[in-house]
């Protein structure tokens, strides 16, 4: 009787003793699972080099003593774009040059009669840009240099005399446009362009036709590739 009581306390130890070591286990904390970093995803920069291609409308009055008989401008443009950006915080400066064919012209007749022509047939840019960017989205300010090629004839009727005259004007243009990155190499802009090319001489016929120049307003959009 002694071994069997002996035998049955025994037993009974181990038995709590497994009970206590299961409890002890699942009291215990499970181990969290391995930490996974989110998907990176890189934030949009406007640093760098860029090229592209551009088009508009522009129209404007041509200046000086010619003016009445050039008259007003209009017609399209288009051409290159090339320029580089540097990004501090959201500030962004930068320096853009474009080159465009265009065809900015008039034809009007008066007195005499004098049929007169006058057609900005190229237009180049040399600019500096600032602007805010908002991650993708970039509004900014633009001024800098402006040349032309400004071709100008007359025809006078009655005298039967054709006088032809072709000058490179230089000037200034100020603007302003919005820019944005649809794709990360590839953005779209649209801008407003004021453009005053200085006077150059045209004409010894009349006192009247002497000195031509032009001052024009352009709206253009474009497409750019960032390297």
């Amino acid at each position: 009787m002694k071994h069997l009581l002996s035998a049955v306390v025994a037993m009974s130890a181990v038995l709590g003793g497994s009970a206590l070591s299961g409890a002890s286990a699942a009291d215990l904390p499970r181990r969290a699972p391995a930490y996974v970093p989110p998907a990176y995803t890189p934030i949009f920069t406007w640093t760098g080099a860029y090229a592209g291609f551009n088009a508009g409308y522009g129209g404007g009055d041509s200046k000086g003593t010619g003016n009445g008989l050039a008259g007003s401008l209009g017609g399209a443009l288009a051409g290159g774009t090339v320029g580089y950006n540097y990004q501090y915080q959201q500030l962004v400066v930068g320096l853009e040059a474009d080159a465009d064919f265009a065809s900015i012209g008039n034809s009007q007749t008066g007195a005499g009669p004098l049929t007169t022509k006058s057609n900005l047939n190229f237009a180049t840019t040399v600019r500096a840009r600032a602007g805010y960017a908002v991650n993708r989205f970039l509004v900014y300010v633009t001024g800098g240099y402006a040349g032309g090629n400004l071709h100008s004839t007359i025809y006078d009727t009655p005298r039967n005399v054709y006088l032809s005259n072709t000058n490179f004007l230089n000037g200034y243009a100020v603007g302003a446009g919005v820019e944005y990155a649809f794709m990360p190499n590839l953005s779209a802009k649209a801008e407003y362009l004021y453009t005053d090319l200085g006077q150059a001489y045209n004409y010894a016929y009349t006192p009247d036709v002497t000195r031509i120049g032009l001052g024009t307003s352009a709206v253009k959009v474009g497409v750019n590739y960032h390297f």
